[in-house]
């Protein structure tokens, strides 16, 4: 019974949340788009160093050199948002374009195979 008490205020969280940040982005597109810039690159960063010193922790042999190489891209781009964030942001649409079609189809492709195998 917690766990479904958890789930339901996280349910309710996220679409409150994305309602915010769904007006903010209209009020103030320019300001959003620098600080959502700067905390994604923030972000970035810190999966990077920790993916980093994990794959250090793991050894390059198993799932060492992913986790090196996924550490330093993200610490790349984390770098490279928060030192170009008009460039990024600029480039932000395209690539929120990207990713929703490819989830889309993704999660269409799903959808299909599994209305295909249960009808």
């Amino acid at each position: 019974m917690q766990f479904y008490q958890k789930s339901r205020s996280s349910r309710l969280l996220s679409p409150l949340l994305c309602v915010v940040l769904g007006v903010l982005l209209l009020l103030w597109p320019g300001v959003s788009l620098l600080t959502v810039c700067y905390l994604l690159g923030g972000l970035l960063i810190v999966f990077g160093l920790w993916q980093t010193v994990r794959s250090a922790v793991y050894g390059l042999a198993y799932w060492g050199a992913l986790m090196l190489s996924i550490g330093v891209l993200s610490l790349f781009l984390g770098v490279g948002l928060v030192l170009f964030p008009r460039v990024a942001s600029s480039l932000l649409p395209i690539m929120l374009g990207i990713g929703l079609l490819i989830d889309g189809v993704t999660r269409l492709s799903f959808a299909l195979r599994f209305w295909q195998l249960y009808g």
